[in-house]
């Protein structure tokens, strides 16, 4: 196995020990890993687990968040045109930006 493929393994043991010179290694070899297949000694570690769960649970809120900005902005943006188109004597350029801003900020969320 390569170190990419070792440290797949070690980022989430609990026996993970960082070095220096070296990075992460073995806190019971005191080396870097150098098993073929798995680990023997591997541990997960518990707050990697809480960790993986709390970053996808705020990509789910991200989404829903991302949504709702997209359907404000879009509002904002086409009643900022319409309201312009209307001739009320106005430009709704304010509407227009910020809806357009709103939208993006949400396209990026997706």
């Amino acid at each position: 196995m390569t170190r990419q493929e070792h440290l797949q393994f070690c980022t989430k043991c609990h026996h993970q020990k960082m070095d220096r010179q070296q990075g992460i290694i073995c806190s019971l070899s005191g080396n870097i890993a150098d098993f073929e297949a798995e680990c023997s000694d591997f541990s997960e570690d518990e707050s990697y687990k809480a960790i993986q769960h709390i970053g996808s649970e705020q990509l789910e809120n991200n989404k829903e968040q991302g949504k709702k900005d997209m359907l404000y902005g879009a509002i904002w943006c086409m009643g900022g045109i319409l309201a312009t188109v209307a001739d009320i004597g106005y430009i709704f350029y304010g509407a227009i930006i910020y809806g357009a801003i709103q939208f993006i900020r949400g396209a990026t969320n997706q």
